[in-house]
């Protein structure tokens, strides 16, 4: 597993984790998917004209979902994770949505690896979000 770990992450392998940046990762599955690997062994992101279609879409045939939506493309949130999202797990300050829970088979759980974590909000999520709350 760490051959496996070293041959796909290279030289992020060996940084700590709080030290590698969004677009550090963008750019590493960018440059794995260009050299070969399949997307089912990695994430398949839509891009950014994909993206921005959509969210013209949403925004012009239903706009209630537009924060929704742009949510979940700029964080990379589980859909759980997203509907179990509370105003209080949004720092407006410090740019982040602290994930806590995710809601899965009817009930809330913990996040699927049972621990909480950061994510970092653009500054369009996060004047979108503002509004709304």
């Amino acid at each position: 597993m760490t051959t496996l770990l070293r041959v796909h992450l290279g030289s992020l392998m060996s940084r700590p984790l709080d030290q590698i940046t969004r677009p550090e990762l963008r750019e590493l599955i960018y440059e794995k998917l260009k050299s070969g690997l399949a997307p089912k062994t990695g994430i398949n992101p839509l891009t950014r004209d994909e993206a921005r279609a959509f969210l013209e879409a949403v925004e012009e045939h239903n706009p209630r979902y537009f924060p929704f939506s742009l949510c979940a493309l700029r964080t990379g949130m589980r859909l759980g994770e997203l509907l179990a999202l509370e105003w209080g797990d949004i720092d407006f300050l410090g740019g982040f949505i602290e994930v806590r829970r995710s809601f899965t088979h009817g009930h809330f759980t913990t996040p699927k690896n049972g621990k909480s974590r950061r994510v970092d909000m653009s500054p369009q999520l996060a004047e979108t979000l503002s509004v709304c709350h």
